[in-house]
């Protein structure tokens, strides 16, 4: 419990310090948001990747536990990383140059197949009368739309000030939560650590938004929910 909570406290930090540093970023590289008025940077993913990222280097240095969590998650969650940085790169060039909805549904749709393929997929469901057998063709349709639809309802709920940041966290959470109780530490692990890097931006993006995710920190967000969600399952 102790790494939870440090990890959550380090990314939180981390985060509340680096998001002023991701608004100046966004601005150079001109990633801006001019829909409401004035130019508001959408690069806050970036101070929450980094968050993230080196929250958990930083408690894996102190805390024998969490490092073998985390070496193990490469091996178990490689697939979902390799994704992750994909999406998050999408993100950022869409950030930049805007992209049309046909190559970023393309790639999204790729991402998640591989994922899939890669073994991570939902292979039942939960229904009423009991529990359903996806089997191969339903299996990967779910695991796309699934993965796909997460991704971009994140992405719509940007626009609005801390609605999708806020949506986040409470899943986050809840995630969390549910991980740790189902006896799954790697992912209570890092979505903790999501969680306090969330938290930590948040209060920027409260209206009136100083910054917003951008198409690069929803996506990723509703990535990392949509595969740590399957793979807590």
């Amino acid at each position: 419990m102790r790494s939870y909570l440090l990890v959550f406290a380090v990314a939180l930090l981390l985060a509340a310090l680096l998001t002023p540093v991701a608004m100046r970023v966004g601005r150079w590289m001109g990633a801006l948001d001019r829909t409401k008025g004035m130019a508001v940077p959408r690069s806050g993913g970036l101070a929450i990747v980094a968050a993230v990222v080196i929250g958990l280097a930083l408690v894996a240095l102190v805390f024998a536990p969490a490092r073998g969590l985390l070496s193990l998650s490469f091996a178990r969650l490689g697939a979902v990383y390799v994704g992750a940085v994909i999406v998050l790169a999408l993100g950022v060039l869409d950030d930049l140059i805007g992209l049309k909805a046909t190559p970023k549904f393309a790639v999204q749709i790729l991402v998640a197949a591989g994922l899939y393929v890669a073994g991570v997929r939902a292979e039942t469901v939960w229904l009423p009368f009991g529990i359903y057998e996806l089997g191969y063709g339903l299996g990967l349709l779910f695991t796309v739309v699934w993965i796909v639809g997460i991704t971009n309802a994140f992405n719509l709920l940007d626009g609005i000030d801390g609605a999708a940041a806020g949506a986040a966290v409470f899943a986050l959470l809840a995630m969390f939560v549910t991980s740790a109780t189902l006896g799954q530490p790697m992912v209570a692990l890092i979505t903790v650590a999501l969680a306090g890097a969330t938290l930590g931006f948040l209060p920027f993006n409260f209206a009136p938004a100083r910054i917003y995710l951008g198409d690069s920190g929803s996506y990723f967000l509703g990535f990392a929910l949509a595969t740590l969600a399957i793979q807590g399952a």
